[in-house]
């Protein structure tokens, strides 16, 4: 049975891979893989949980006779319901941070930002838009950061064919600035919620690799544009929306949402609460604010010219379920004990976390980085202080954390298909398959090589 589950995962692996040939949406293909996954396993479910929960069965059980009834009860109170409060976490998590950016953009916050970009320097517009987008992205999840920069872009810059660089770029800087930080991306947060980094120690062993992988990037990018473009006179006319808000109230608005985000790593250190607590309190908090802003208006709701892509708003739901499938993909195949038979491979045959986690983000290239980082981050158990050597490595906030975030995120970005981001920025832009591969993804692979560099050089230093 085993063989069965895992190789009905290889299989939906290569259909999410090729979603923009087969047609298939890659959430569906998740939720069927995962839903498949325990169904299978469940006629297999004695074996197993002998195997792997023996001691917790038989305290289950007491003085009970074991039964298949009572192997099925115990696998859907003790061992499913694991994998889907620990995927409910991340979910939540997401909800909460996409609400906080929606209601900042239908209230015009991020107009400032284009006010202030706007030039008709190619090459500081680009390194602007680099830039800011990693900043944001250390904030948000780099699906949000990215397609809000994006349509930014798209305001700023009306040619399609003068904006592929700058999509290109915006989609690395997203990639690039959500992997360094805690809650910048569902993988890092993913390692989070798992206790395999905490959020300093983990910013400042990634942050400068992070910035150097972007800043490589962007200036190889930058060397291919010419000298001015054209750019819009303007963001858009205010078209009277009652829901529009003055500049202060604005400014307190990108204050307290932005600021909050930052925020939820220090309320998690002091209240002990999940991250995805903090991440409501702050998007509760946005909507008492906007509410009180807009109490004496004649309505509360955007004008629809203000609202994100539509692509953002069901790339939301979409990726919620894709990673809710993977989740519970990835759990099943856990619990067959067939991700430890690989890890035990890899640590005979590989033995080298940089060559691992390089292997790892190549392969994300092709397959999504998340389910990637899912299945990678469940070969091992975080160990504790006292491992040495090659082992200490998977202790808290160990270089093979660090380096899987850093290179599942790099990797993502060396095709169009590697993240979500990546593919919805193609979808938006119409990037074409073959010109990134051709222009911009040997630019990708520099980056992070020099990434790559920066953060061994640094290792030796912290060590």
């Amino acid at each position: 049975m085993t063989l069965v589950i895992v190789g009905i995962l290889i299989v939906g692996y290569l259909l999410i891979a090729t979603e923009r040939w087969n047609n298939l949406n890659k959430s569906s293909v998740a939720m069927f893989l995962g839903v498949m996954g325990w169904v299978l396993y469940m006629f297999n479910g004695t074996d197993y949980v002998l195997s792997m929960h023996g001691a917790e069965y038989a305290e289950y059980l007491g003085a009970v006779v074991s039964t298949p009834e009572t192997v099925k009860a115990f696998i859907a109170s003790h061992v499913f319901m694991q994998y889907v409060t620990s995927a409910c976490q991340v979910i939540l998590f997401i909800i909460a941070t996409s609400s906080i950016i929606e209601v900042l953009h239908a209230n015009e916050v991020f107009n400032f930002l284009g006010e202030w970009m706007r030039t008709r320097n190619s090459r500081r517009l680009l390194w602007t838009f680099s830039i800011v987008t990693f900043l944001i992205s250390a904030n948000i999840d780099n699906l949000t950061s990215a397609v809000t920069m994006l349509f930014l872009l798209r305001k700023l810059i009306p040619g399609e064919r003068d904006r592929l660089y700058f999509s290109c770029v915006i989609l690395m800087a997203a990639n690039a600035g959500g992997c360094f930080t805690a809650i910048g991306d569902v993988t890092s947060l993913i390692l989070w919620t798992k206790d395999a980094i905490t959020p300093s120690a983990f910013a400042g062993h990634l942050a400068l690799p992070s910035l150097t992988a972007l800043l490589i990037t962007t200036w190889l990018a930058s060397r291919k544009l010419p000298e001015q473009i054209r750019v819009s006179s303007s963001l858009g006319a205010y078209r009277g929306d009652d829901s529009y808000l003055p500049r202060w109230q604005r400014l307190v608005l990108l204050f307290v949402g932005i600021g909050g985000l930052w925020a939820i790593p220090t309320f998690h250190s002091i209240t002990l609460l999940p991250p995805f607590v903090g991440a409501l309190c702050v998007m509760s908090l946005l909507w008492v604010l906007v509410h009180l802003f807009t109490i004496n208006k004649l309505t509360v709701i955007p004008s629809s010219s203000n609202h994100l892509p539509w692509n953002l708003q069901t790339s939301d739901t979409s990726q919620i379920l894709f990673f809710m499938g993977i989740a519970l993909a990835v759990g099943a195949i856990c619990e067959t004990g067939a991700i430890q038979v690989l890890a035990g491979w890899c640590d005979t045959y590989i033995h080298n976390i940089y060559i691992l986690t390089a292997i790892f983000g190549l392969v994300s290239s092709v397959f999504d980085s998340i389910p990637l980082l899912i299945t990678s981050c469940s070969m091992y158990s975080v160990q504790g202080p006292e491992a040495v050597g090659y082992m200490s490595a998977f202790a808290q906030n160990g270089d093979y954390w660090n380096l899987l975030s850093f290179c599942t995120a790099m990797g993502g970005t060396l095709l169009t298909i590697g993240t979500v981001a990546g593919f919805a920025v193609t979808s938006i832009e119409r990037i074409p398959f073959l010109w990134y591969i051709n222009r911009f993804s040997w630019m990708v692979l520099t980056g992070w090589g020099a990434g790559l560099i920066v953060y061994y050089a640094t290792s030796l230093a912290w060590s």
